[in-house]
């Protein structure tokens, strides 16, 4: 396993014996000079050895080149599955947070909040101001820099702003930009139906209320209509349905 950290220098290597060889192979049999092919090998004329040293070299170097630039790819590769790796945390704890019950709206955005920074390239310098509603969040070292990445939606005639801002001067990633918009578009769909569940919630409350407040008429009227002195009755047509106990 060690070994194919390095493979391509071992390639290179390898390739640069290879040389030697065939190239010592070639002395003996195309160009007829004296020795056996172990002396053309072992003991080369001396400006012969500068030649392959020279090519073994050359192998090498192009060999530890790609094994750079494979390094190199590998690292980026794996920078940016961590980078999606936070975001797809960030998106799943926003997901996460809704299924609380009860959960208030301005909980599931400070919960937003503190999920925002780990999911930027650089945690330590990340902070995030959440504006709804004519309210706003930010988390807890927020300061307004030039630094920074919008996104605004709007939400039943509300709207809705995210801004992330950085406290240094960084590139934000271009993933960064697709990352804040889904975040506002993913609020969009939870405030959005937040506010039906509200809305819903005090319709029920004012029914609620209605239907007590006609209970509550119904029994002050019977107790009116039994305990009054005065005799009262009650008909349709010339039929009685009622008659308090003043007439009895």
């Amino acid at each position: 396993m060690k070994f194919s950290k390095y493979k391509f220098i071992i390639l290179g290597f390898f390739l640069g014996i290879l040389f030697w060889i065939i190239d010592s192979l070639l002395d003996v049999v195309a160009f007829n000079l004296q020795g056996d092919l172990i002396i053309q090998i072992f003991f080369p004329r001396l400006h012969e050895i500068y030649v392959r040293v020279l090519i073994m070299f050359l192998f090498i170097f192009l060999g530890t080149y790609a094994q750079i630039s494979h390094f190199k790819r590998l690292s980026e590769s794996e920078s940016k599955l961590k980078e999606r790796v936070k975001e797809l945390n960030c998106l799943y704890g926003i997901s996460k947070i809704i299924e609380k019950p009860n959960i208030s709206i301005e909980k599931i955005l400070k919960g937003t909040l503190l999920l925002i920074p780990p999911a930027w390239q650089f945690p330590e310098i990340t902070c995030a101001r959440i504006s709804y509603d004519h309210r706003e969040f930010t988390s807890k070292n927020y300061k307004k820099t030039k630094f920074k990445l919008k996104s605004k939606v709007g939400i039943n005639k509300k709207k809705l702003l995210l801004e992330v801002n950085y406290l240094k001067d960084y590139q934000f990633l271009e993933e960064e930009k697709y990352l804040i918009t889904d975040i506002t578009e993913r609020l969009k769909v939870i405030l959005e139906q937040k506010e039906a569940e509200i809305e819903l919630f005090e319709k029920d409350k004012l029914l609620e209320r209605k239907v007590q407040d006609l209970r509550e008429s119904e029994e002050k009227y019977r107790n009116l209509f039994e305990n009054s002195l005065v005799g009262i009755v009650i008909m349709k047509g010339f039929q009685v349905i009622a008659a308090n106990l003043a007439l009895s």
